[in-house]
């Protein structure tokens, strides 16, 4: 492709370099595969590097193109903003360039058509200003997961049902012939990445007794979102494991104790409700199974909902308590398509 778009207009080929120690999934791909791969990207590396250029050439030509820049955006009623430079060590800064691209696109097209700035190089097709506002659309779902992530300390049972949801974006945006062969192409990678990493969940037992202990999510979540059989009968022996091994005879304190027992009651004559002792006894259930038994609720705050029930689970809710509280840092998942 007009050796690849002129080595990606004079030597700036982005390779997707191993930032932050992120798998590059093209290497496990066959020489015919990358091959493929490469050239159907080269359109969208050409105009985030066109984009990156631009964005460079104004912040250092503060006597020229600059001032005109902002002559322009007078012009066009907008605010007095800048492009913001795509950073590859800062988060979403690609995402925030084409959303600014795609704001001030009609400023950027009067700056660039004017011969006297000598920009014609960065002029942006059709195609390309749909590349940007496609590659703008797929890339808010990693945004928003990093801006949710970096609201608070994330916890384990945010970590599945995102990449989840990722992931689910990625399997339908690959296919939608909405989006360009550069876009598909680039997402197609992406979910491979993602899926090298969801899997790395199956090797850390957390993850999956966090999600259990979830009252909104419990074996559930994995029968719905159509885990095999025998990786919930796992998730589910892990749990028993950990409850039987660790936390079924936990000794409560004594208010937790009388909590759990609830006000002494007085004495009565243990004959007086005959029909009541004379059905045969069973078995009680321990606390996990009658947890596990009891439908799921809707609970935004799983922590919360263990404190106001811990009389009902006295020893599985430190259990909960020890699992659900563990943190967690996602970073990787929501990097993929910047790499």
């Amino acid at each position: 492709m007009e050796v690849r778009m002129e080595a990606i207009l004079n030597g700036e080929v982005e390779d997707g370099d191993d930032e932050d120690g992120l798998v590059d999934e093209t290497t496990v791909m066959s020489a015919s595969e990358q091959s493929d791969f490469h050239h159907a990207v080269v359109p969208m590396q050409v105009v985030l590097v066109k984009l990156r250029k631009l964005a460079y050439k104004m912040i250092h030509s503060t006597t020229k193109i600059l001032p005109a820049w902002r002559a322009i955006v007078v012009e066009k009623n907008l605010a007095d903003r800048l492009m913001p430079r795509d950073v590859s060590t800062r988060w979403n800064s690609t995402y925030n360039m084409l959303v600014f691209v795609v704001d001030y696109q009609h400023v950027i097209r009067v700056l660039v058509a004017d011969d006297e700035y000598d920009l014609q190089q960065y002029m942006m097709f059709t195609n390309e200003w749909k590349i940007v506002q496609q590659l703008r659309d797929v890339l808010k779902v990693l945004r928003d997961a990093t801006e949710f992530f970096s609201q608070s300390v994330p916890n384990l049972t945010n970590v599945i049902p995102a990449m989840n949801y990722i992931d689910e974006r990625f399997a339908t945006d690959t296919i939608d012939e909405k989006y360009s062969v550069a876009i598909r192409a680039s997402l197609s990678v992406a979910k491979r990445t993602l899926n090298r990493y969801y899997n790395l969940t199956d090797d850390s037992h957390v993850y999956q007794i966090a999600m259990v202990l979830h009252p909104a999510y419990k074996l559930k979540y994995f029968h719905d979102h159509g885990w095999e059989p025998e990786w919930i009968e796992t998730a589910w022996q892990l749990v028993r494991d950990g409850w039987d091994h660790s936390y079924a005879l936990v000794e409560l304190e004594a208010d937790e104790i009388e909590e759990a027992e609830g006000p002494a009651k007085p004495l009565q004559n243990m004959f007086d409700n005959m029909a009541s002792i004379s059905r045969p006894t069973r078995a009680p259930q321990d606390e996990l199974t009658r947890y596990l038994t009891a439908a799921t609720e809707n609970v935004p705050d799983p922590i919360l909902w263990w404190k106001t029930h811990k009389s009902l689970y006295p020893c599985l809710y430190h259990m909960a308590i020890d699992y659900l509280t563990i943190p967690d840092y996602p970073r990787k998942p929501y990097m993929l398509c910047y790499a």
